[in-house]
């Protein structure tokens, strides 16, 4: 690891005790990303040589097919999502993914460009941060310091199951909860294209009002 992130060569091996796979962890501007020098299947197979061949992973998020190339995903991939329980297509070049297109339980079609997409508020962090800065009513007790409060965004981008994992007392806990839901809904995370339920816990900062 370098600054929590994974780099140089990693080995994987079945729970029988074969190999695998061999990857290889690099950096690329600010995202960490990997190479596929060697991969065996389940029938002790080797498909991928060299960084050349056809991977078939199948693990507990997903199940998905198709051609590597010096390490990288090339051309088409197909596969199925547990999560969201699609099937998908994706376009590769390079390792970079250039369009791909999901099926949904109810056969209705999703194009994206990036496979994970994290919740986010509809107008910005930056925004959503100064709504909660301007609206949340603070007791005139000059209480300061740092809040962490938790929540669910489900696939309509509702906030649900709030609740406070660091707080400073029980008038600042609601209220911060109260400001935070009438912030507004916030986009869902998606994933290949599709509303995923997902959690997300935010900061924040009390400080005293000098006036």
């Amino acid at each position: 690891y370098s600054k929590t992130k994974k780099t140089g060569k990693e080995f994987n091996w079945y729970e029988d005790g074969n190999p695998k796979s061999e990857l290889e962890y690099f950096r690329k501007r600010d995202e960490v990303l990997f190479k596929v020098n060697s991969f065996w299947n389940p029938e002790k197979e080797q498909t991928v040589i060299n960084g050349n061949g056809h991977l078939k992973e199948v693990n507990e998020e997903v199940e998905q097919s198709g051609k590597i190339k010096n390490g990288l995903p090339d051309g088409i991939w197909k596969g199925k999502s547990i999560e969201t329980q699609c099937i998908f297509t994706e376009n590769y070049e390079n390792g970079k993914l250039i369009s791909g297109v999901s099926i949904d339980s109810l056969n209705i079609g999703h194009h994206y460009k990036i496979i994970f997409q994290e919740a986010a508020p509809k107008s910005g962090m930056q925004s959503f941060y100064r709504s909660i800065s301007q609206n949340m009513d603070l007791p005139e007790n000059n209480i300061c310091g740092n809040m962490y409060i938790y929540f669910i965004i489900n696939k309509e981008g509702t906030l649900i199951e709030l609740r406070v994992l660091k707080g400073l007392s029980t008038v600042l806990n609601e209220r911060a909860i109260a400001t935070i839901i009438s912030a507004g809904k916030w986009n869902p995370r998606l994933i290949r294209g599709i509303p995923a339920q997902g959690s997300y816990s935010i900061p924040i900062t009390i400080v005293k009002n000098n006036q």
